[in-house]
């Protein structure tokens, strides 16, 4: 059937004197009439999309401007607006691609100013996107905008050092500097550049041998005891011993002695001999483990040490050990064995309370230094061993437990090795606590300074960046703290650390709660995890963002998503709320109907519910069901005059007879209330009322039944209406 066009303009027509009259269901109504006939017409598209999320039908507007970008592929404008639209839906990836497509099309049509806020926008749902860093970096500079643009230049210098990619990241900060040469995070941050740098130019792997060329490290202690534990064993065996036993200890002994003398070869040879003939201890092949270590003889090394580590005496030197064997070999391998001893050594440098869960936190660690290769791997390996061949490495780790328990933010645990990874560890720890104390002292300028001094000297090390987003709270600064976090969160989701990622979602959400899209992925993390509680609450608060933002269909979309998954978790805490919100919205959209319904569901499960039966008393009302509104109401009053607050629901009762002033049931009704709560006054005017009305419509009896109610009452001027009564007698 071909178009009609009488019919299009016809339906086009109605559409807008709807839509000038607000009047949007019958505007989107006429607009998808016209439609039906011709549906190549953009602005017809564009009016219905308008109308869709004027009536907070935010999916179906979306459709409605595709259509019409569909049309008009090169408005930007529309594009624009399927972008907002895509976002305000949670479809973060296609709102991606449209704010990417919009920013590319600005900057080529010339318009920078615009196309700034189109990448913001990217960074807003991906803030680690480095090509719209790049770009807004770029726009502001051609702005000359010079410390905003030196301030994305050091962000971008950051996420490429993060990255690896450190000349790049080296550049930009040099940009930075040039752009504004105040700026002293980018002046901190190329040092800091500069040093691990040139560093990593000349990185190579330790050499093994350092695990006993110290004076002192977990090995030379370890290897020192177990000398000791030999020597006692074989003293506690003098003159006792014979045979096997007694050739055994006179191996260890000679074995003893020229490993004191660092006869390192004879002794090598002397504790093989001592396993051979049966001398079968961890400490022996400890002691020839670390021997053959520093005489390179790594394959027998590994092997002795290997045995050694299953005693708990031996485990951490073992590990540590064995960390430096691998160190020249495999930087990964090294790395897990370097982690293990370090776990060892937090462990016994920390609270007793903190075991558990620091052992877990390496476990994780652990795990996540398997896919660690080239330069950065070696660099941290010889970090490792280098922190752990001082002379005071045992006081070195007491210290560094005791400022990063001091520096923890939110009960974290921080581990010793991350902290020494990064290098620089006491310095980026001083700096660290430095910050929070000026912080504390409400001094958030100087805290972000040394936030910022840390971070050159340790870029990659989290808990600097997380305290530079508390800066960012005491300064109001809530989307830059949000945005920081984000940012953290990203780095702990690459890692594989759920937990992590979850409790970066909740503090962005605790301060940016609008941010519906990381709500979204934390919802996705809680149900993947079976915390269907915890899902379940944060649907529930989506709902209430949504209703605040006036988007109803979001806001149901989330209530029953909580719905759905209340039945599989547990102990239900949520159905009553969860109805009532959306009663609320349904009264918001004056949907009564489903209203009612939601109300009906209440009361079922909650008889006592207060708010639902005065709920259900508005819902009928306004439906017009008499019977059911003094039904609903004789509950609503039993209810409150339990609690002694009957008075409360006058003004309710009142306002519903003043509405419908003809109807006489409704009006007794509020007349016997006000005289069960005692208000004489308003009681007697409202009868009074009540029998003009029933006098001018000649219902002389009622009126008559209604004056001797009033006198009843006792009214000041009670002969006036006696004697009205004596009149209307004598008129029957």
């Amino acid at each position: 059937m071909g178009a009609n066009q009488a019919v299009f303009q016809e339906a086009l027509r109605k559409a807008h004197n709807y839509a000038w009259d607000h009047k949007w269901p019958q505007a989107i109504a006429e607009y998808r009439r016209a439609a039906a006939e011709i549906d190549s017409d953009p602005l017809l598209w564009i009016s219905l999309g308008v109308a869709l999320v004027e009536a907070r039908r935010l999916p179906e507007a979306r459709e409605a401007y595709g259509y019409a970008s569909a049309l008009r592929p090169d408005d930007i404008t529309l594009q624009q607006k399927l972008a907002e639209l895509y976002e305000l839906t949670g479809d973060k990836e296609n709102a991606l691609r449209m704010h990417l497509n919009v920013a590319t099309a600005l900057e080529k049509a010339g318009k920078p100013a615009q196309a700034i806020d189109a990448w913001n926008a990217i960074l807003r749902l991906q803030p680690l996107h480095l090509e719209s860093r790049a770009h807004l970096a770029d726009l502001m500079e051609q702005l000359e905008r010079s410390s905003d643009a030196a301030r994305e230049n050091v962000a971008l210098a950051l996420l490429l050092r993060e990255r690896g990619r450190s000349e790049e990241s080296i550049a930009r900060a040099r940009r930075a500097l040039q752009l504004d040469t105040h700026n002293a995070q980018a002046r901190a941050f190329i040092e800091s550049l500069e040093a691990a740098a040139q560093t990593g130019a000349r990185q190579s792997p330790a050499h093994p041998s350092r695990a006993v060329s110290a004076e002192s490290n977990p090995a030379h202690d370890a290897a020192q005891a177990a000398m000791r534990q030999i020597a006692a064993g074989v003293l506690g065996h003098a003159g006792s011993t014979t045979g096997a036993d007694a050739e055994q200890d006179a191996l260890l002994t000679r074995a003893l002695e020229y490993h004191a003398r660092n006869q390192v070869r004879q002794a090598i040879e002397f504790y093989r001999r001592a396993l051979a003939a049966g001398a079968d201890q961890p400490a022996v092949h400890f002691n020839l483990g670390i021997l053959c270590l520093e005489t390179l003889q790594l394959n027998e090394a590994i092997a002795e040490l290997n045995q050694s580590v299953r005693a708990r005496e031996f485990a951490t030197a073992g590990e540590f050990a064995l960390g430096c064997c691998y160190a020249a070999r495999d930087a990964a391998l090294a790395l897990a064995h370097l982690l293990a001893a370090y776990c060892g050594i937090d462990i016994a440098a920390a609270r007793p309370a903190q075991a558990e869960q620091l052992a877990q936190l390496y476990r994780e660690l652990g795990e996540r230094c398997r896919s660690f290769a080239g330069n950065e791997a070696v660099a941290q390996v010889n970090s490792l061993i280098e922190f752990l061949s001082r002379p005071d490495w045992q006081t070195q780790a007491g210290t560094l437990r005791g400022k990063l328990d001091a520096v923890a933010l939110n009960g974290e645990l921080l581990t010793i090795a991350e902290a020494v990874a990064a290098r620089h560890a006491n310095e980026m720890l001083d700096a660290l606590a430095a910050s929070q104390a000026h912080l504390k002292q409400q001094l958030p300028a100087t805290a972000a300074e040394e936030c910022y001094m840390g971070i050159s000297l340790a870029p990659a090390y989290l808990p600097l960046h997380a305290q530079l987003a508390q800066v960012y709270l005491s300064q109001g600064r809530a989307e830059a703290a949000g945005d920081k976090f984000a940012a953290i969160a990203a780095v702990h989701r690459v890692r594989g650390e759920t937990l992590r990622v979850m409790e970066y979602y909740q503090r962005i959400l605790k301060y940016t709660p609008e941010n519906q899209s990381v709500r979204a992925e934390l919802i996705r993390q809680l149900i993947e995890r079976g915390d269907l509680a915890g899902a379940i609450d944060q649907h529930i608060a989506a709902a209430e963002i949504f209703v605040r933002a006036t988007m109803s269909d979001q806001a149901l979309k989330s209530c029953r998503a909580a719905m759905q998954l209340i039945p599989d978790a547990g102990a239900d805490r949520w159905t009553t709320s969860c109805r009532h919100l959306m009663g609320d919205i349904y009264v918001q959209r004056t949907e009564w109907k489903d209203a009612l319904h939601c109300y009906q569901q209440i009361r079922a499960a909650e008889p006592d519910d207060a708010k639902a039966s005065l709920r259900l008393v508005d819902m009928v009302f306004k439906l017009g069901r008499n019977p059911e509104t003094l039904q609903e109401l004789d509950h609503l009053v039993a209810l409150y005059e339990r609690t002694g607050e009957s008075a409360q629901l006058v003004p309710i009762v009142s306002d519903m007879a003043a509405m419908q002033p003809e109807n006489a049931v409704l009006r007794s009704y509020l007349i016997d209330l006000l005289v069960r709560v005692g208000h004489q006054p308003q009681a007697i005017a409202e009868l009074d009322a009540l029998g003009e009305i029933q006098l001018n419509s000649g219902h002389t009896s009622e009126a008559i039944r209604t004056i001797e109610r009033i006198i009843a009452l006792e009214p000041a001027n009670r002969d006036d209406y006696n004697a009205l009564l004596a009149q209307l007698h004598k008129s029957q």
